[in-house]
């Protein structure tokens, strides 16, 4: 935002604009883009002073008009020419003497009616009109805000009635998809609804999405542009001659009708542009917004007074642009439109209009820059649109909004930072008006080729954007022709007929045709429209979309003309055929993104380069524009550095990213939980802090001492928050349901733990110890971080594990959510300790030689408002909030609440938070949870991934997750090359574990999640000859060989209540008596260690290429885990582990652990995990054997129940002596020594 900067550093003097370097004539016009500029940031701090800032003050739709608030129905409505007010309608009989309204200082009027019996006094769907008293007189109008207007269709010329639309919850439409990327070349299908149907009648938005949608993504446009959307009470002024700016057109439906649509749309990977009338407003007294002027002046008005208030041409009113709630209704008015109805943009009609003073009426723009910038601009409302599209793309930075402007007014689809204002394009409208005087007014051989190319469609500034088009919308209009009609005329009628040839009109229609719509499309701009109906002639409109989807041509900077011969007419006979020169690859190449690494991996992917060449992109651009504003990921990266409570020269400093907050301060035990005297201030970006300088050299806050964030949610509340960013979190354990209180956590030098021990080295292979601290003492009590430091790592040290796997770190209000409902991200779970004790746990890991890894929760967040993140929702937009809103912010199955990734701040808070864990707590890598929840915008329910491509890269990809896991993977491997990341994705998607630069996601390992799924479903559904050789070898083996799996035989997940540990399931209730060794082992005990050794190790050698095992199902550890809870007392009996059972000698659990120590200690001698050599010779159904060689070893398996072989022939790759290495069957494993 280099001009914003400047041009406030300077006072508003803006003497260097980047627009300056584009274009040096605008230096010639400081004085005018000065005093433009000056206005727009004015206005912006005046708006962000008084209002909380432009996303707040385009809220307007939630405050004005009707709507619910705290049990009643509330509506206001700004009139402050009204002398007396009244809300009337069907729900008090259109008597509104009981239901008066009042007015405060700003003619704002407001009347709060109280729900009846739970419910809105005014029933959804009903009629209501504001009655207000002028100069003596009564008059009755539709509510300016209203979100549905409808008319009596029976009675000819009836008025207008605005309809309160609230829809019960379970009526009204909840979009399912969400809104496609942004294209790089729009590709725009222009449409009005109501004449889109083939009968006789309006057509309707849900029969517009069942049969209209589907011919257009046929014919390979990617953007749908509606018309007549807004409300306009004049079927025939073609929707813009509006009446109700909120309420959508009832001709073809309800609002809830046009979501639909949208979301048919996008389900389809269209975009939806909605047509968007703020140059002017219809006259209509009756039924429009033109009813709130009684002859007051323009201050209290919407529009100007006298001349300038009246459009001649259009017979319209115009809108007082510098009028402070003509601004809040127009910004509000296209929030609305995209909050609600998820419009991806707009086309602002009538921007001439709106540019200048005059309007544009009787102006022939000759391209004079004097024209432009002087005393005819109507800089207010240039100000107005520089506010709208700064809006716009913060709100939606992929929105594309498109000016309509005949002027060619400079500067128009430039950044407003630049000092433009701002559009992504303009539409290019003399290319019509060309192609119309041509075949009205000259014979083919009149044609200029020279005129065509260079003073028609390349007459462009080409720093800017521009939508080509052959013929406009009005060209159908009644009194005038489609340019089909001007090439056949009457013919249409009776030649179209292909069982005939084709008479000389047709033939030269039919060429001229295809021929202009191409040639606009090639050469006359960035992008193009076509307005429904002009497609046909429509197999040659679908080719024309083919090379330009495949060849880019339209989004390339190259543009030569080599020959205009007007001798030979070259253009108009098309001699010169049409060549891709390059292949798509290689459009995109010089965007870095062309010819991926993993293309040579696996061909198929080719197919889908669509896809990569996007997601790479927006990775691309996000790591640029972090890199660009905040100096890179790694400085990025270390937000906790700066926000949350940190110590800034002999003072502590506390930020905190709340934009939705109206007021805040900073309460706790320093201050007596008293925040008058800690008021807190907010930046532009929503940033509340404050400083507070240290007493008496000691800070303010002490060390261990309790703080939250207090703050005003805007509805009259004040609410007490745990910083989002603190490190520490307790409970009074004393009290039932007690919350958590964020703890300041900053102990003195002599009080911190100092790593004593570096970092051992990556493995070849990790064998993973998975464990949880809180159960892992042999105490019925939650264990500390110390005790398992102390007591636990030494066994994992001793069964040669390399790695643990620790998970519920981050603090977790609900202990029985195995810490994967995260409530404070940068705290230690209090429960175990402090961050001191759980370094001393790191420590004492590296110190045996014990890598770890941390379960981080970056998937979802507990929906406790109480303690956790999402108590900073309080309702607003997903732009100022950590998450989505409505059903894409929450996750149904796990009733929490999901990121929204593509924020700025979440992507500095999750990112930051890697590195919290890495640099203070010396972590050596984490494994995600729920990586297929991020991975999907369907989060992976109700879905059986079958493994086809299109399953993983298409529409349903939640593009931004993937772009932060790109992100995020990139940065750790930065900070630390020998990181271990881990992700649990059960959908198998491809180049998960590719390394981020060739294309892929970046991960090292996946867990191979369907293992365990087909271990359970053999012990539980089948009996031991229906096991097969070649399920069990292929679910083993059935992995992408590029790309790592961790092997794990069981689940942490298999152990929680309801279910059953491998061991359990195997022996049941023979664990309590036979497992004494003093005593022969029944079958079932035999058979139960047997196959618990077996499956762990066949899991383990020809699974992946590490292993992991949770935490005592090493040594079959019993009974299954329950976590204190109601149900069960608050018992801890379940939530532990007994080691004991281990020890004890005369038990059997200690065999099962001796051989997991020993097929460890195997890897570790043979490194057979890290081996590329895997070979399965023989998969032996009858006699239940596998053989397979990995590595240097030959495996040989027999899961026969009662047979044993002798003399079994195996096949080896090597020839030469074999011996044994490990024998399950030996007597130290607790087996028959055969």
């Amino acid at each position: 935002a280099r001009g914003n900067k400047i041009a406030a550093a300077n006072g508003y003097g803006s003497d260097h604009l980047p627009m300056y370097d584009l274009e040096p004539k605008l230096a010639e016009f400081k004085d005018h883009f000065n005093y433009t500029m000056k206005r727009y940031l004015e206005q912006k701090l005046l708006i962000e002073k008084h209002e909380g800032g432009l996303e707040e003050f385009s809220k307007g739709y939630l405050k004005f008009g009707i709507n619910t608030e705290h049990g009643a129905s509330l509506y206001r409505e700004w009139a402050p020419a009204a002398e007396e007010a009244q809300l009337v309608g069907d729900f008090n009989n259109w008597n509104g003497s009981g239901h008066k309204m009042t007015k405060d200082n700003f003619g704002v009027w407001s009347i709060r009616i109280s729900h009846v019996n739970g419910k809105p006094a005014i029933p959804h769907n009903s009629k209501v009109k504001f009655r207000f008293r002028h100069d003596g007189v009564w008059v009755e109008r539709i509510p300016a805000w209203i979100r549905y207007a409808t008319v009596t269709a029976s009675e000819s010329g009836a008025p207008y009635d605005g309809v309160h639309w609230d829809p019960p919850t379970s009526e009204r439409y909840v979009f399912n998809h969400p809104r496609p990327p942004k294209p790089d070349v729009p590709r725009i299908y222009e449409a009005h609804v109501g004449v889109s149907g083939g009968k006789l009648e309006a057509g309707t938005h849900r029969e517009f999405a069942d049969n209209v949608l589907p011919r257009l993504r046929a014919t390979t446009y990617n953007t749908v542009q509606l018309m007549g959307i807004m409300e306009h009470s004049d079927a025939a002024s073609f929707g813009y001659y509006v009446t109700n700016f909120f309420a959508v057109s009832s001709r073809s439906g309800t609002p809830d009708d046009l979501k639909y649509l949208i979301d048919k749309a996008h389900s389809l990977g269209l975009c939806v542009l909605m047509d968007v009338v703020h140059s002017h407003v219809s006259n209509n007294v009756i039924d429009g917004l033109n009813g709130y002027d009684v002859g007051q002046s323009a201050h209290e008005s919407y529009f100007y007074t006298g001349d300038r208030g009246y459009n001649k041409m259009w017979n319209g009113r115009m809108f007082n642009y510098a009028n402070w709630e003509v601004l809040r209704f127009l910004l509000s008015n296209l929030r609305y439109w995209m909050d609600e109805f998820m419009f991806d943009g707009f086309r602002f009609v009538g921007v001439t209009s709106m540019l200048y003073n005059q309007n544009g009426i009787n102006m022939s723009f000759t391209g004079n820059y004097k024209e432009y910038f002087g005393l005819d601009t109507n800089v207010d409302a240039v100000v107005y649109m520089m506010l709208a599209n700064h809006l716009m793309h913060k709100l939606y930075p992929e929105a594309i909004v498109v000016a309509v402007d005949v002027s060619g007014i400079p500067v128009l689809c430039w950044p407003v930072d630049e000092g433009g204002l701002g559009f992504d394009y303009r539409q290019a409208m003399t290319i019509p008006d060309r192609w119309i005087e041509y075949l009205e007014n000259k014979g083919d051989q009149q044609w200029s080729m020279s005129s065509v190319i260079s003073q028609t469609l390349t007459n462009r500034r080409y720093p800017e954007k521009f939508i080509a088009y052959a013929e406009r919308q009005n060209h159908s209009i009644i009194g005038s022709k489609t340019m089909a009609f001007l090439l056949m005329g009457w013919e249409t009628y009776s030649g179209m007929s292909a069982m005939e040839p084709d008479s000389p009109t047709i033939d030269r229609g039919i060429a001229l045709q295809k021929m202009i719509h191409f040639i606009r499309m090639a050469f006359g701009g960035d992008s193009y429209l076509k307005f429904m109906g002009n497609e046909y002639m429509n197999a040659f409109d679908q080719a024309v979309d083919t090379p330009s989807d495949k060849c880019s041509f339209l989004s390339s900077s190259k543009q030569t003309a080599s020959d205009m011969n007007e001798e030979e007419k070259a253009k108009s006979k098309f001699s010169v055929p049409v060549s891709a020169p390059r292949d798509y690859t290689m459009a995109t190449a010089e965007d870095g993104v062309g010819d991926l690494p993993i293309y040579d991996l696996d061909p198929k992917f080719a197919g889908f380069k669509e896809h990569f060449s996007y997601r790479m992109k927006k990775y691309l651009d996000q790591k640029h524009s972090i890199e660009k504003h905040e100096g890179g990921l790694e400085e990025f990266s270390k937000g906790y550095l700066k926000f949350g409570i940190n110590t800034e020269n002999d003072a502590t400093v506390y930020r905190e990213w709340a934009p939705a907050a109206m007021d805040a301060q900073l309460i706790g035990d320093f201050n007596n939980w008293n925040g008058s005297g800690h008021r807190m201030t907010k930046d532009n970006y929503g940033v509340w802090s404050i400083r507070i300088s240290h007493v008496n050299g000691k800070p303010a806050i002490p060390h261990n001492s309790k703080v939250k964030f207090r703050f005003h949610r805007g509805d009259g509340l004040w609410v007490d928050r745990v910083p989002a960013w603190i490190r520490y979190a307790t409970f009074d354990a004393s009290k039932f349901g007690a919350p958590y209180d964020g703890v300041h956590w900053d102990p003195p030098s002599g009080e911190r733990y100092v790593f004593k021990h570096p970092r051992p080295r990556k493995p070849d292979a990790p064998r993973i110890y998975e464990a949880h601290v809180g159960m892992s003492g042999e105490k019925p009590e939650v264990s500390t971080y110390r005790e398992f430091a102390d007591n636990v790592l030494p066994r994992i040290k001793a069964n040669n594990y390399n790695t643990v796997q620790l998970m519920a770190i981050m603090e977790h209000s609900y202990y029985a959510s195995f810490g994967y409902h995260v409530t404070n991200f940068f705290a230690v779970s209090s429960r175990s300790g402090t961050p001191e004790d759980l370094k001393y746990l790191v420590d004492k890991a590296h110190s045996l030689g014990l890598r770890v890894l941390m379960d981080v929760v970056h998937s979802h967040a507990s929906s406790n408002k109480t303690d956790g993140l999402n108590g900073y929702d309080v309702g607003q937009n997903t732009q100022e909030s950590y998450f989505h809103t409505g059903e894409r912010g929450y996750h149904k199955l796990w009733d929490s609440r999901l990121f929204n990734y593509a924020n700025w701040e979440v992507l500095r808070f999750l990112l930051s938070n890697l590195r919290y864990w890495m640099d203070e707590f010396m972590f050596d890598g984490f494994r995600f949870d729920g990586v297929t929840s991020m991975l999907y915008n369907h989060h992976g329910i109700n879905m059986s991934f079958a493994g086809s491509y299109k399953e993983y890269f298409g529409l349903d990809t939640d593009v931004d997750a993937v772009v932060y896991l790109m992100l995020a993977n990139h940065l750790m491997h930065k900070l630390l090359p020998e990181a271990t990341v881990v992700a649990e994705d059960v959908s198998g998607m491809p180049v998960l574990c590719r390394s981020v630069d060739e294309g892929g996601v970046g991960f090292d390992y996946r867990l191979a999640m369907a293992i365990p799924d087909r271990w359970i479903d053999y012990l539980k559904n089948k009996d031991d000859l229906e096991w097969s050789m070649s399920g069990i070898a292929h679910t083993l083996t059935n992995r992408r060989y590029t790309e790592k799996c961790i092997a794990y035989a069981e689940s942490h997940d298999q152990s929680i209540v309801g279910d059953k540990t491998m061991a359990f399931l195997l022996m049941d209730k023979e664990m309590y008596t036979g497992m004494s060794d003093l005593q022969p082992a029944s079958p079932t005990i035999d058979r139960g260690i047997a196959l618990q050794k077996m499956i762990h190790f066949i899991t383990m050698a020809l699974g992946g290429d590490g292993y992991l095992n949770f935490m005592g199902n090493e040594f079959g550890h019993p009974e299954w885990i329950d976590f204190p809870r109601e149900g069960n007392n608050w018992s801890y009996d379940k939530c532990r582990r007994q080691w004991s059972l281990a020890d004890i000698d005369h038990l059997r659990y200690k065999y099962m652990n001796a051989f997991d120590q020993a097929m460890n200690a195997l890897d570790d001698k043979f490194s057979f995990l890290s081996s590329s050599k895997q070979i399965v010779s023989d998969m032996n159904e009858e006699k239940k054997i596998i053989v397979f060689e990995r590595g240097d070893l030959v495996f040989v398996f027999n899961f026969h129940p009662s047979k044993t072989y002798d003399g079994y022939k195996v096949g080896c790759d090597l020839p030469g002596k074999y011996k044994v290495a490990l024998d399950s069957d030996a007597l130290m494993f607790g087996g028959h020594g055969r």
